[in-house]
């Protein structure tokens, strides 16, 4: 079974999050896209903890439920997941406080799925979190997670400018999107 990502993966909330660290920090982050930096690492000048905690506050404050999009494609790959497996397994790193504003937005987008929304919190190893569910797969955005993973576990990295031209590990298999890594994880042709 796979595990799935919210954020890059699922929801394309970064230019939500840009403007919202604009506007908490009182710095001009032009261009906001695109970046080739992970959020969780710091960004430009911002500590790794104040970053959470701005993104924290915008995802808490300005209901991102309404704000952040699903990306093309994404209830399709859903769709298939549940087919083959009978429920859609979300992982997030996002804080406790943010799981009703989450699953509001999950609510909304794909309401009408069978899913579980697992937070394991934004120290986490998620790779321990898929042994102890018994997951094999996920579908990640994020290099540090992929890389990570270990054999036999593996990993679809989502393409994103935060994560291009840097190398992955044997176990990773880089993707254009969600759909891309659910036909490949079920043997279907490329779409």
């Amino acid at each position: 079974m796979i595990a799935i990502d919210i954020d890059g993966v699922v929801a394309d909330s970064e230019a939500y999050l840009v403007r919202q660290l604009e506007f908490y920090t009182g710095q001009d982050f032009v261009p906001p896209v695109p970046r080739t930096y992970d959020f969780r690492d710091g960004f430009r000048g911002l500590s790794l903890d104040d970053c959470l905690q701005n993104i924290d506050i915008a995802l808490k404050r300005f209901s991102p439920s309404i704000l952040v999009h699903d990306y093309k494609r994404t209830y399709l790959a859903l769709s298939k997941i549940q087919l083959a497996y009978d429920r859609v397994y979300f992982i997030t790193a996002r804080s406790k406080d943010l799981w009703i504003e989450t699953n509001k937005w999950l609510e909304r987008y794909f309401g009408c799925l069978d899913y579980t929304l697992y937070n394991v919190g934004h120290n986490a190893d998620k790779e321990e979190w898929m042994i102890n569910h018994g997951l094999t797969c996920i579908v990640e955005d994020r290099l540090k997670t992929v890389n990570g993973i270990q054999d036999p576990h593996y990993a679809y990295l989502v393409n994103r400018p935060w994560n291009t031209g840097r190398d992955i590990n044997n176990n990773v298999i880089r993707v254009n999107d969600l759909l891309e890594a659910v036909n490949y994880h079920l043997g279907e042709p490329y779409v």
